[in-house]
């Protein structure tokens, strides 16, 4: 019987080793003798494996990597393999015995484990010549009667968000419609 549950590794990440050590700093301190440590790679590049036990030993970590690719892992398989031997041949054992090796392998190695989320965008500081040239665009208006002079008369600046983002009164076909600009579909 296997076992596994597949990460997916960053990749907001520059080198392959931060991105295995993603999955592995998840689980320092477990005990797991009989879990492989399977890393994929893109295309068709083979696969690189240890032991879990070596997988988490610094040194040892480095056969994981591929230093003659250019590119990240994709993810990385956490595989145990449990040989149910005689206990196949007994149907009644077979049923507990899954169970419990499910049970298991979820709590050493599954619950423990988080996926990855993509850092939020960072806003890049304006510059002093970005300020400047804001400051003097003839264009750049912030005074409640920019929506007149822009075209957009409907639009009310003191109006409450959920008022321009509720349908018009009327519509039953779930359109948004922007007060003043017709009937045609909002494209947001």
């Amino acid at each position: 019987m296997d076992l596994s549950v597949r990460l997916e590794t960053p990749k907001d990440v520059k080198q392959q080793r931060t991105a295995i050590n993603f999955v592995l700093s998840q689980l320092k301190g477990c005990a797991a003798e009989d879990v492989m440590v399977v890393v994929n790679w893109p295309g068709r590049t083979p696969v690189t494996k240890l032991p879990l036990h070596k997988a988490l030993d610094d040194d040892e970590r480095k056969a994981l990597l591929m230093p003659e690719l250019k590119c990240l892992p994709v993810s990385v398989d956490l595989v145990r393999v449990i040989d149910v031997g005689a206990r196949v041949k007994t149907p009644r054992y077979l049923p507990e015995t899954a169970e419990a090796e499910i049970k298991r392998f979820y709590e050493e190695i599954v619950q423990r484990l988080q996926k990855w989320v993509p850092k939020a965008p960072k806003v890049k500081p304006a510059s002093v010549d970005d300020g400047e040239r804001l400051s003097s665009d003839p264009h750049r208006v912030i005074d409640s009667g920019a929506s007149e002079r822009s075209g957009f008369s409907g639009w009310n600046t003191h109006r409450p968000l959920r008022a321009l983002l509720s349908p018009a009164s009327g519509n039953h076909d779930g359109e948004m419609r922007h007060p003043g600009l017709g009937h045609g579909r909002s494209h947001t």
